[in-house]
């Protein structure tokens, strides 16, 4: 049972366990090597137990500590096929503990949620006015290719809106 619906919090993916110290406990956590969340942590993923999570659940991941691979993450199901929170993923093994912050937001339809009408009131019309744009001004930027997402070199345009001149 998932006591509580936290919608923010952290989560720590911790690697495989370690009994360097020979005391029975693993080093990372002082859990005894016998305890299952001991046992079964694989250093690739991390479970975070919430009832705040469901099919239309937005989950944001950021970490706070380089995982070391790509990422991702996925909702969970309790064995009668209910959400119960979701699981971070790594590509790779952490060898020291990684942070992250998540939080979840609940997405909306204009189903469920319509947004509201809103009248203007009647004003007098404007005089007639004649428009003329301007040339838009262009600017491109191109980063450099790092060893992270994406591979390759990014371009953003940016691309500054046309003036609008009135005459009367």
């Amino acid at each position: 049972m998932i006591p509580r619906s936290p919608t923010i919090g952290t989560v720590e993916v911790y690697p495989v366990a370690v009994d360097a110290d020979g005391d029975g406990n693993d080093d990372f956590t002082g859990l005894p090597m016998t305890d299952p969340a001991v046992i079964a942590r694989d250093g690739m993923t991390a479970k975070v137990l919430t009832k705040a999570i469901d099919v239309k659940s937005r989950v944001f991941v950021n970490f706070v500590d380089d995982p070391g691979s790509t990422t991702w993450r996925a909702r969970s199901k309790d064995a009668a096929g209910d959400y119960d929170g979701f699981i971070v993923h790594l590509a790779k093994a952490v060898v020291i503990p990684v942070k992250a912050d998540w939080f979840i937001v609940e997405e909306t339809s204009a189903a469920t949620d319509p947004t509201p009408v809103v009248t203007a009131p009647a004003t007098t019309p404007a005089p007639a006015a004649t428009t003329t744009p301007a040339p838009a001004d262009t600017t491109t930027t191109t980063l450099p290719a790092t060893n992270t997402t994406p591979p390759a070199d990014t371009t953003v345009t940016t691309t500054t809106p046309p003036v609008t001149t009135t005459t009367n």
